[in-house]
């Protein structure tokens, strides 16, 4: 049976919740009671319910022999909180307001120098424990064991602490743009451009895209586009335009509504229409109407329905309609052989000359 001294080692054991882990602190204190250990139990943040201690013998000086010594014990945390006016521990590095769970472990020992470690515990049983995964093990600097004196430290125990996230919402308000069309041509014969020029500004200074969409009235022949432009400011915000020239082939009123969409960037970094983006309407709009008739004297129509216009000559349907508003050659239309002028004239335009027709007929010319 071992022979116990009469010094004894208590060793208070920390878990902390944040700071550095710490070594231990010793200092030597009469031994005027007997040894004992409270076991009670007390809940911190975190997982531990108490610590598995280790106490190994180390040799004091450098080839100093001993005789090994090993032991182990666990103990539940204490129903007491650290510091708690505890005179000791006011020369512990720890603030005397603050408020530490820990578990005191006391044991006698013979004279000589000891390392104590202190592995926090998730769980304790009757048949081992299990060790915390939020609190780190603590160890001692060797501690020296005098006889009749009670060597005492403080171990701390570094914890994980709980992260706190944040939210920062930012809330801005969009608006559509505002767009002004301006038509040129508006009444128009068949086969003749119409354009339509649109400007818009966004009271935010977003980019602008515009559209122009036949919303009734017969097929277009055909229908181009400038590019967007910017070309002024408006109350200080960009002022942006796009024309679009507009062929008609069919007589007929025809209405085109013309909008402006301000311009956002997706999550991929794409330019994309604001209310593609959020799913609700952001665009300026108005109609703008074209009213297509024929006005063109017979004298510029021949028998198989080929006339001109201001704008080019083309095929017709006998009727003085055109069959299409591709535009034919000059040759094509004057030269068909029907047509009532001097033989001397279609020789001489029809021999390769270019065509002036405000020479010839005051109805035709271009």
């Amino acid at each position: 049976m071992r022979e116990i001294s009469r010094a004894a080692l208590a060793s208070i054991v920390l878990a902390g919740c944040g700071g550095e882990l710490g070594s231990g602190n010793s200092e030597l204190r009469p031994n005027d009671y007997s040894g004992a250990r409270l076991t009670v139990s007390l809940s911190g943040n975190n997982d531990v319910v108490g610590f598995h201690f280790e106490v190994d013998r180390v040799a004091c000086t450098a080839g100093e022999t001993y005789d090994d010594f090993h032991y182990e014990e666990d103990v539940s945390l204490d129903d007491t909180s650290f510091p708690g006016r505890i005179d000791f521990l006011d020369e512990a590095p720890l603030d005397e307001g603050s408020d530490h769970v820990g578990a005191d472990f006391f044991i006698a020992l013979d004279p000589g120098c000891y390392v104590v470690t202190a592995t926090p515990a998730s769980e304790i049983t009757d048949t081992g424990y299990t060790a915390s995964d939020e609190c780190s093990t603590a160890t001692s600097d060797p501690l020296e064991v005098v006889g009749g004196y009670t060597t005492e430290t403080v171990l701390l125990s570094q914890c994980e602490g709980d992260l706190v996230g944040a939210i920062d919402a930012l809330v801005v308000t969009n608006t559509p743009p505002t767009v002004i069309p301006n038509i040129e041509n508006k009444f128009n014969d068949q086969c003749e451009d119409v354009v339509i020029c649109a400007q818009a500004w966004d009271p935010d200074d977003d980019r602008v895209e515009f559209e122009f969409e036949k919303i009734s009235g017969p097929d277009f022949f055909s229908i181009s586009y400038d590019d967007v432009e910017l070309v002024g400011y408006e109350g200080g915000n960009k002022l942006w335009q796009q024309c679009a020239t507009i062929v008609t082939q069919d007589l007929g009123d025809y209405m085109v509504e013309v909008r402006a969409y301000d311009l956002a960037y997706d999550d991929s970094g794409t330019e994309v229409r604001f209310e593609d983006y959020t799913g609700e309407d952001s665009h300026g709009w108005v109609q703008v109407p074209i009213h297509t008739g024929w006005k063109q004297s017979d004298t510029c129509i021949e028998d198989d329905g080929s006339y001109t216009t201001t704008s080019g000559s083309y095929e017709g349907t006998g009727d003085g309609d055109p069959a299409t508003c591709d535009v034919i050659s000059d040759e094509e239309f004057y030269c068909s052989g029907s047509y009532d002028v001097d033989p001397d004239v279609v020789d001489f335009l029809c021999d390769g000359t270019d065509l002036r027709g405000d020479d010839l007929y005051d109805e035709c010319a271009p």
